[in-house]
């Protein structure tokens, strides 16, 4: 039989801010009118209710508050297993010491600890045609978080989430002081540029959202950028053309560090390294460092990072103090390192420690005239100086240091082991570290002692007149139960004269009968060190140079 019709069902109602909602009956309905919020009865306890009491039931009139009152969030509460009591089990069962309880706080208080770069607009679907948007968004959200009213204030100071994902911008995002831009990873989280200008540029603490004040070009402020972290993020040329900007332009940064991020340029981005003839002009670079007067880039810290197919990997020609570029990557670039290219300014006091060098057609390291007190140590040149061409088509110095006051500290040179390795003579050889420098090489090797015969033990790089080198070696003669340590010197001075001094000792009833000399070959520039020694054992050495 159809139903014609039904007779309407009523529920308790009233006011809720007037007589409160009243005990119901089990599974009985009250609807407060005033604040549209609906009640069921819980039921008594020989129902097998829990407690006795109302439940409210969520409707479209509570979703607006339900992330400010109704959601509690409390660390270490796992409500998917209960204990026999019907109470929610907790990860924190026994505590390791006394203290307060963990705070109840609401959800949306919990969400809001982490600030998302999608929640202001960013797409991240490597499409160009929201380059705009994605270029607005991203300033929005920093200028939100640290060029607001509250920007002094240390817990405005989030990190700004930038999630997985390819994000197109066609202009230049401004950092200002205490910025801090994490991605999910390199070749996660990237940027990419339709635009010739930086992708990323600091500003100082008197910007204001639309007005970014760049201290190079606007005036002497002290309002230094500062403590801004880059982490985690690709930043892309988009392989459009040469002529660009840096990626980033580090300006007047102050205790500043940028981490574990990739610099991608077009260069041999097929895997077919370009000539250096089209690698461009020399603003098409990784991060360039510039200063404005006084004011200058000082304890700036570069590490963890991959610098590919870009003109310089990182470069300067301004004063700057106290940068550290270490654990990073270097590939299929022109250069990696330039300080004060063709200028008389340029930072000072660098470290550029533990990086990889691989596949850079001319200097790895470049010291320009107007940059001092540098320590380039313990990194990997492979494939460096020579445009891709072979250890034995060197063209460059692997670092070249145009400035004095600079050292070399256990640097690694593939070239180096060829020149070992090489027995003619006639091989050109460009030294792997040039310039007015100590040099401490950890180029260490054995060999065979022969019995009167002269033979070549090391080829040192010659780096002209005025030149000493210190070779250590420990030679080892277990026939006539002989070990010697020695010290040599090897001075070249003017006129292309060498001379040649051994200071050992010896354990055991002579010396070993070893003799040393030295030959220079001007025309190829190497320094060949060579023994006559009377006994069979091994020989093992280790040098380094002034020069």
């Amino acid at each position: 039989m159809a139903v014609i019709e039904i007779a309407k069902i009523q529920v308790r109602r009233g006011q809720l801010n007037e007589v409160g909602m009243p005990q119901l009956d089990s599974g009985e309905f009250g609807w407060a009118i005033d604040a549209q919020e609906l009640y069921i009865g819980n039921g008594s306890l020989a129902e097998g209710a829990p407690e006795i009491g109302n439940t409210q039931i969520i409707t479209e009139h509570n979703i607006t508050n339900l992330f400010n009152t109704g959601l509690q969030y409390i660390y270490g509460t796992s409500y998917g297993a209960k204990l026999p009591n019907g109470n929610p089990t907790t990860i924190v069962d026994v505590p390791i010491s006394t203290g307060p309880s963990p705070v109840t706080r609401t959800l949306i208080a919990k969400l809001d600890d982490f600030v998302n770069a999608i929640d202001f607009g960013c797409v991240g679907n490597g499409a160009t045609n929201v380059a705009t948007t994605n270029t607005t968004a991203l300033q929005y959200a920093i200028d939100q978080l640290y060029l607001n009213y509250d920007q002094s204030s240390a817990v405005s100071r989030k990190p700004l989430r930038l999630p997985a994902g390819n994000y197109y911008v066609d202009g230049t995002i401004y950092l200002p002081p205490y910025v801090t831009l994490v991605g999910d990873g390199p070749d996660k989280t990237i940027i990419s540029t339709t635009s010739t200008n930086n992708i990323i540029k600091f500003c100082d603490g008197s910007s204001t959202p639309g007005n970014y004040r760049i201290i190079e070009n606007q005036g002497i402020t002290s309002a230094y950028p500062r403590n801004i972290e880059l982490r985690g993020i690709t930043f892309n040329y988009g392989g459009i053309g040469f002529a660009r900007d840096p990626l980033i332009s580090v300006d007047c940064a102050v205790d500043c560090v940028i981490d574990n991020c990739k610099f991608q340029g077009a260069y041999g981005s097929t895997g077919i390294p370009l000539s250096s003839s089209q690698l461009g002009p020399d603003t098409y670079a990784g991060i360039e460092l510039r200063n404005y007067g006084i004011y200058q880039p000082t304890n700036v810290s570069i590490q963890n990072c991959v610098f590919t197919g870009l003109k310089h990997g990182i470069k300067s020609d301004y004063d700057g103090d106290s940068i550290v570029i270490n654990n990073n990557i270097f590939t299929l670039c022109n250069r990696g390192i330039s300080w004060s290219l063709g200028n008389n300014t340029g930072p000072t006091r660098s470290r550029i420690i533990n990086n990889n060098f691989d596949t850079i057609y001319n200097e790895g390291v470049l010291v320009g005239q107007g940059s001092l007190y540098h320590t380039v140590a313990n990194n990997s040149f492979v494939e460096v100086g020579n445009n891709n061409l072979g250890e034995n088509n060197a063209i460059t110095p692997v670092i070249n240091f145009l400035s004095p006051s600079n050292v070399s500290v256990e640097n690694k040179f593939t070239r180096d082991f060829y020149l070992q390795q090489n027995s003619s003579d006639t091989y050109n050889y460009v030294q792997s570290v040039a310039g007015k420098t100590l040099v401490t090489s950890n180029v260490s090797s054995s060999s065979n002692l022969v019995t009167n015969s002269p033979t070549v033990l090391a080829r040192v790089p010659y780096a002209g007149n005025d030149q000493t080198i210190k070779l250590q070696y420990i030679a080892t003669m277990p026939n006539i139960a002989v070990t010697r340590r020695g010290d040599l010197t090897v001075n070249v001075g003017i006129l292309n004269q060498t001379s040649i001094t051994d200071n050992y000792t010896y354990i055991g009833s002579n010396d070993g009968a070893i003799t040393f000399s030295a030959q220079l070959f001007t025309a190829t520039n190497v320094v060949k060190i060579s023994y006559i020694s009377s006994s069979i054992g091994t020989i093992e050495y280790q040098y380094s140079y002034l020069g």
